[in-house]
C-alpha cells in the first residue's frame, strides 16, 4: 500500500486546448469580439455621487480593446453601447459574452433590427474561464483606472476622457517580446492606426510600417 500523504505525485497539468478559429484566422479588427462589463465606478454628479459602468469590447484577433461608458446595466443602455460600437468599428460577425440578464434581451432586439446578422455565443454559466481572453484585459483596464483615479471622484467629462485614455494605453502595450534593441514592436493599435503615438513618450521605437501589409502579417505569424 502506498502512502499518498508522502508519495503522492503532483497533479498533471492537462493539455492546453486549441484556440478557437476566431483567435487565429485573419480578420479585420473587431470582426469577432468578446464583451464584458466592468465597474461600477463612482462619478460625482451635480447633486449626489452616482455609479457608472464600462463596456469592454475585445478584438479576438488583434487583442485590441474598445471602451464605452454606460450609465447603468439596463438592456436599453446596452443597446446604445452597441450602436456606438458598431458606428465606430462596423458590424461584428460574432460576439462572445457571459449570461448577464440584459444580454439575451438585446440579442433579440438587435437580430430583428440590424442590417447584418451577428452570432451571439454565450459562455457556460459560472465558467468565466471561457471568457479569459477578455477577462485578462478587464484586469489590465482596471489597473490603469485605479492607478489614475485612486480615491478621487470624477465628474462626467473627466470620466469620459479617462476611459478613452485608458483604452489608448492598453492598446499601446507590446504584443511581442521586447528586447534591448527595440527594433520592432507590434501593438494592438498598429492594426487600428499604424504608427500611432499615444501621449508624451521618449524616443519613438521602430514599429511596423503599415497595418494589414505583408510585413505586419509576417511579424504577427512569426511572433505568435
Amino acid at each position: 500500500m502506498t502512502c499518498r500523504r508522502w508519495n503522492a505525485q503532483p497533479f498533471k497539468l492537462p493539455a492546453f486546448p486549441l484556440l478557437r478559429k476566431e483567435r487565429i484566422w485573419a480578420a479585420r479588427a473587431f470582426q469577432n469580439v468578446g464583451l464584458d462589463y466592468m465597474g461600477p465606478i463612482t462619478e460625482c454628479d451635480l447633486t449626489d455621487p452616482c455609479k457608472r459602468w464600462i463596456a469592454l469590447f475585445t478584438c479576438l484577433a488583434t487583442i485590441a480593446i474598445h471602451l464605452e461608458a454606460a450609465k447603468n446595466l439596463m438592456a436599453e443602455q446596452f443597446l446604445h453601447v452597441m450602436r456606438r460600437f458598431i458606428a465606430r468599428n462596423g458590424y461584428p460577425t460574432s460576439i462572445v459574452l457571459d449570461n448577464a440578464s440584459y444580454f439575451p434581451l438585446v440579442e433579440q432586439v438587435m437580430q430583428n433590427t440590424l442590417a447584418a446578422p451577428i452570432t451571439w455565443r454565450f459562455i457556460t454559466q459560472f465558467a468565466p474561464r471561457q471568457g479569459g481572453v477578455y477577462e485578462r484585459l478587464v484586469g489590465l483596464t482596471k489597473t490603469a483606472l485605479h492607478k489614475a483615479v485612486g480615491r478621487r471622484l470624477l465628474d462626467e467629462e473627466e470620466l469620459k476622457t479617462l476611459v478613452v485614455e485608458c483604452e489608448a494605453i492598453v492598446n499601446s502595450r507590446p504584443l511581442t517580446y521586447v528586447g534591448s534593441a527595440f527594433e520592432r514592436i507590434l501593438r494592438p493599435v498598429d492594426f487600428l492606426r499604424p504608427q500611432a503615438i499615444i501621449g508624451a513618450q521618449g524616443p519613438v521605437p521602430k514599429m511596423i510600417k503599415a497595418c494589414g501589409t505583408q510585413q505586419t502579417d509576417k511579424a504577427n505569424c512569426s511572433d505568435h
